[in-house]
Formats: C-alpha cells, sequence, structure tokens
C-alpha cells in the first residue's frame, strides 16, 4: 500500500530513516532528509490513530519524537505518550490521557500492541526552537536503529471515520464542539448532527 497511509499536514522525508516526528499544532521546519517523517496531530482521538497508523505501515520507524505545543482540550501529544505507555482499556480509552475525548475507535488492539513495541516515543512538549530541534532530531537520527522485525500487519479495510470520535463521554450542550480539526468536524449539540466543512468524511 501506498505510504502513508493516512492523509494530513505532514512533510514526507526519507521512508527508509527511522524517526518520525509529531509537531501537535506548530508549523516546524525540521531536517527532511533525516527523517521519515514530520507533521502535525492536533487530536486526542483521530489525531492520534492517524499518528499510530502511519507510523506502524512503514516498519522502519523506530522513533517518534513529539514536540510544539499542545492545543488546550485535546492533549494529542499527551495522548500519544500515554498510549505508548499504558495502551487503551476495555473502553478503548487511551489509559492515563488528559484529552476530552481519547478514545481509539478505529484501530484494533493489535495496532496498538505494535506500536507500543515498534518505537520509543521521545517527549519534548512544549519545545519549538527549531534549532535545538534539529540538534536533537539529528542525534536521534544517527543511532544504529534496525528495521522492527516483527510480521507485516493488513491494513486493508481500516479507514479513518471523524464521525466515530464521537462518544457518550461527551456530555456538552447548547454549542458546537470541535471534534477533529484536521478534518474541520463539529459536533452541534442542539441538533445531534455531525458536519464536515472538508469534506472528508469519508
Amino acid at each position: 500500500m501506498e505510504w502513508p497511509l493516512e492523509p494530513g499536514e505532514f512533510v514526507v522525508g526519507n521512508p527508509e530513516k527511522h524517526v518520525a516526528v509529531v509537531t501537535l499544532d506548530d508549523d516546524l521546519s525540521l531536517p527532511t532528509e533525516a527523517l521519515a517523517i514530520y507533521g502535525k496531530s492536533r487530536t486526542e482521538n483521530l489525531g492520534v490513530e492517524r499518528v499510530v497508523l502511519n507510523t506502524i505501515s512503514n516498519q522502519n520507524i523506530r522513533v517518534v519524537v513529539v514536540c510544539g505545543e499542545e492545543i488546550h482540550g485535546h492533549m494529542a501529544g499527551q495522548a500519544i505518550i500515554a498510549l505508548w505507555k499504558n495502551g487503551i482499556d476495555e473502553a478503548k480509552r487511551i489509559v492515563g490521557a488528559l484529552g476530552a475525548i481519547p478514545y481509539i475507535q478505529n484501530l484494533p488492539e493489535s495496532f496498538i500492541k505494535r506500536f507500543r513495541e515498534q518505537v520509543e516515543v521521545v517527549d519534548l512538549i512544549g519545545v519549538t526552537d527549531e534549532k535545538r530541534l534539529k540538534s536533537k532530531l539529528l542525534g536521534l537520527a544517527s543511532g544504529n536503529l534496525h528495521r522492527f522485525a516483527g510480521e507485516e500487519l493488513d491494513f486493508a479495510g481500516y479507514l479513518i471515520k471523524p464521525e466515530s470520535a464521537l462518544t457518550e463521554s461527551l456530555q456538552l450542550e447548547g454549542y458546537e464542539v470541535s471534534l477533529s480539526p484536521e478534518y474541520a468536524v463539529k459536533y452541534n449539540t442542539r441538533t445531534g448532527k455531525v458536519a464536515c466543512s472538508s469534506g472528508k468524511l469519508g
């Protein structure tokens, strides 16, 4: 399958490299030639799922660096770290995540298990200085890490659906709630309808 599997706001470097970078909500210029991929992830559910899919579908990626500033309320970076450390519970909630709706609805547990086994997540949340990041990333990229040796996974049939971010845990009334900034998806608590202005629901 063509990689990356999921669309997003990212820059593809060299897919044979072993470092990927999540910049959360920041536009950063990073050393593309030393990285497999880098780009944004804004939400604690769909955004995290897309990071997981694009990571485990390239077994060369062994390190995921999370940097940049969090979006208040979503805490996507903290959710990625919590997922890597703790996994999900029976309700598919990321254990220890602090965001509003930290649920992994579209991916099987085997994908979460692979993510936790395949990579090390490096916490640089809050760091936006490009010079400092470049130094750290080049150091990580120079490490002698081999392609992950696990079996190849079958990703056919797994599509991130923005509507699935809505769960019964959402108890807000009287206004629109942004479910997915990536897809411009909003939930109207008055009408009970989900709207997507980006046209990417499918």
